[in-house]
């Protein structure tokens, strides 16, 4: 039981090892992604605050940044949901 729960808490440490190396950084994806997060920050706070004003009610570029930053909170989960059932998967397997 407790090999169980040390593979279900510590597991994504093996995924990430075996993972990480298979990824790539390219400066052609990588540069417009970056411009195109960029823009959404700057469209975001715009479209905030142009509403706010309407409402009556303040909004600063700090809340437009602090609200962009669930994309790359949502990017990371999204890596560690594969992770949690590829150890799953691996538990139910005897591995």
């Amino acid at each position: 039981m407790l090999d169980i729960l040390y593979h279900f808490l510590f597991g994504f440490v093996c995924f990430l090892e075996r993972n990480l190396g298979r990824m790539n950084f390219n400066a052609d994806t990588l540069v417009p992604g970056c411009i195109a997060y960029g823009l959404v920050v700057l469209l975001l706070h715009w479209k905030m605050r142009r509403l706010c004003r309407k409402c009556g009610r303040a909004w600063s570029f700090g809340s437009s940044f602090l609200v962009v930053l669930l994309l790359p909170a949502v990017f990371g989960i999204s890596f560690l949901v594969p992770g949690v059932m590829l150890q799953l998967q691996a538990l139910a397997a005897g591995r």
